[in-house]
């Protein structure tokens, strides 16, 4: 974790996905996805998101927002 960040919640899950680390960093909500590879062998974690897998991690936070009620208290940055 970055220092200004507070952890808010992990592992959440709805119909739409799961997002592993929900952080606030003053005031913006910020989805970490996490991942590993023990080498590059089959290609990096990054290269690992899929754009089905961004589709989902984006669905899943708006599900978060909205079941949380933060649309008006949290910026949001993509």
């Amino acid at each position: 974790m970055q220092q200004g960040q507070v952890l808010v919640g992990r592992n959440y899950r709805c119909k739409w996905g799961e997002l592993d680390l929900l952080m606030d960093e003053q005031g913006v909500l910020v989805i970490v996805e996490v991942r590993y590879r023990k080498n590059d062998r089959y290609g990096s974690a990054l290269e690992s998101i899929t754009a089905a897998k961004q589709a989902r991690i984006i669905a899943a936070t708006k599900h978060y927002i909205v079941a949380k009620k933060l649309i008006s208290q949290l910026g949001l940055m993509l």
